[in-house]
This record gives C-alpha cells, sequence and structure tokens, in this order.
C-alpha cells in the first residue's frame, strides 16, 4: 500500500515531526497536540510504502499509526538529562 503522506515540523520543540495522509491533512490531528506542537511548517511530501526506511522508523509503523490514528509523531532520541525535563513529560503537561 502506497500512500502520500505530509510531514510537517513544529515550531516549538526542536527534530519533532508530525506525518499526516495528504487526503485527511491535519484534520484526524488533536487540537492539544497542534497546540503543542506550535505552527506548523510543511517540510516534505513523500509517498510511503510500508517497506521504505525513514531516518528514524520503519514506513510500516507509521503507515499505521496514520490508519488507526490519524497521524505519526516521530519525536527526537531520548536524552539523559538528570534535573531537566524529558520531551516526553513536557509533551504530557
Amino acid at each position: 500500500m502506497k500512500l502520500p503522506v505530509k510531514v510537517y515540523k513544529g515550531e516549538r520543540i526542536a527534530d519533532t515531526y508530525l506525518y499526516v495522509a495528504i487526503s485527511d491533512d491535519l484534520e484526524r490531528v488533536p487540537e492539544a497536540l497542534k497546540d503543542k506542537m506550535g505552527e506548523l511548517s510543511l517540510v516534505i511530501e513523500i509517498d510511503l510504502e510500508p517497506g521504505r526506511r525513514l531516518a528514524r522508523v520503519e514506513g510500516k509503523v507509521v503507515l499505521d499509526a496514520i490508519d488507526e490514528l490519524g497521524y505519526y509523531l516521530q519525536l527526537p532520541p531520548l536524552r539523559s538529562n538528570a534535573g531537566k525535563d524529558s520531551l516526553h513529560e513536557r509533551l504530557r503537561k
């Protein structure tokens, strides 16, 4: 299955990308998530297939998330910063 996908980045959190189907665009993305990410800028449009390897994830993982949730959120790698909120903790606030 090939799916045309848009990839956005947010202004508030570095190295965080939001993948959505071109057909739905941002309609299925929760408002709270869009608010946390800030203004979204289009990075690229691609035709995504299950076997395609992306920088940090397999295409199938992205496609499954888009099918189930309407989007895939790619977070930066976890860092060990003692005493500082991790990105994952900040997104939950």
